[in-house]
């Protein structure tokens, strides 16, 4: 619509003019049609991938987002599994004072046992070793999406320079 009264304008302008003189004006209008056309192609064709590209970076963020969580609960649980073994240490040293003072021999029996279950538990590194097996993959995981989202966020800078272009 704004091209139509554009063309019209210049119509009546031209009017009274010569004939070269509408010549020239005609060409100025007909190359200044041609260069907004482009500019309404290009943005059309920039403004779809654009979304794109933003939708691409939010589904990243997302994925990022469900790395931390998980590495996060990595890290929870060997927190858990450090504290327990804390626990465990601290019930043992119990344990042995007992063993030292137990004169009867039932006693001293229950006593070695649950000892040696105390000492067979902190042995065992196996949970540990397990929670800290999958931290670093976790953690590898995540450095993985943390640098697509990085691409991703530099794709996007570039589609909007060009956009401003």
């Amino acid at each position: 619509m704004k091209l139509f009264v554009l063309v019209c304008l210049a119509a009546g302008s031209i009017a009274g003019q010569t004939p070269s003189a509408d010549q020239a004006t005609l060409k100025g209008l007909l190359e200044e049609v041609q260069k907004l056309r482009l500019a309404l192609e290009k943005a059309n064709l920039t403004v779809p991938r654009m979304q794109v590209a933003m939708q691409r970076v939010t589904l990243q963020e997302q994925r990022v987002a469900r790395a931390e969580q998980q590495l996060d609960g990595v890290h929870k649980l060997l927190a858990e599994d450090a504290e327990q073994r804390r626990a465990v240490t601290a019930d043992a040293a119990q344990w042995e004072r007992r063993l030292q003072t137990a004169a009867n021999p039932d006693d001293r029996r229950g006593t070695e046992a649950r000892l040696a279950d105390h000492r067979k538990f902190l042995e065992d590194q196996t949970r540990a070793t397990e929670l800290r097996g999958r931290e670093a993959v976790l953690a590898a995981a995540l450095q993985r999406e943390q640098a697509d989202l990085t691409d991703l966020i530099a794709r996007l800078s570039a589609l909007e320079r060009s956009l401003a272009q």
